[in-house]
């Protein structure tokens, strides 16, 4: 994730939701959906509990048959 964003200018659109004392919201690299950009690399799932099941249709065949679902996201 360092590598990533080195050099790049994020921002984020906070909900105004927390979880596990984390802020909730969608961030951009240089204008790219950080989160799309990770799990369509296939280094993390959608958690449709927090974005509604908007990156689904991106999550890879390797990574579902890799990573494990978060609990709290099902």
């Amino acid at each position: 994730m360092v590598d990533y964003l080195d050099g790049k200018t994020v921002t984020c659109d906070l909900n105004g939701e927390r979880t596990y004392d984390r802020w909730v919201g969608i961030c951009q690299a240089d204008g790219q959906d950080v989160g799309a950009a990770v799990i369509a690399a296939g280094h993390a799932l959608d958690c449709a509990r927090y974005s509604g099941g908007r990156y689904r249709h991106l999550e890879t065949s390797a990574a579902k048959s890799r990573l494990r679902q978060a609990g709290y996201c099902r």
